[in-house]
């Protein structure tokens, strides 16, 4: 996804529940998102190649079991000290949808890396 080092505020939520922000200054669509229990584990990159599956850092939430198509939004206003703020609206799927999302379009929202 190419994100810079950074503080960032992270949103998951349904696409029928409004987004606290209102405009996004990027948006990209198309991703995949399965799930055979509903729990998601949020956290970042770098702790892939070290992972503690327990950090106190990791972020769990609950979703219901299933696919989805997610769209992320990227948003230059955040929520406190943080840096930026990324939305991951989820769109709930009968079956496996079809992952057409741009690789090559960026997701930083700010010119210095984040």
């Amino acid at each position: 996804m190419d994100l810079g080092p950074a503080y960032y505020t992270v949103l998951v939520r349904h696409d029928s529940d409004q987004s606290p922000w209102s405009t996004a200054a990027l948006s990209s669509h198309g991703w995949v998102l399965g799930t055979e229990t509903g729990a998601l584990l949020l956290c970042g990159a770098g702790s892939l190649s070290r992972w503690t599956p327990q950090h106190s850092q990791h972020r769990r939430l609950t979703v219901t079991p299933g696919w989805y198509s997610v769209t992320i939004r990227g948003h230059q206003q955040a929520e406190g000290p943080d840096d930026a703020a990324y939305e991951f609206a989820l769109t709930s799927a009968s079956t496996r949808p079809v992952f057409h999302a741009d690789l090559d379009q960026p997701v930083r929202i700010n010119d210095d890396g984040r």
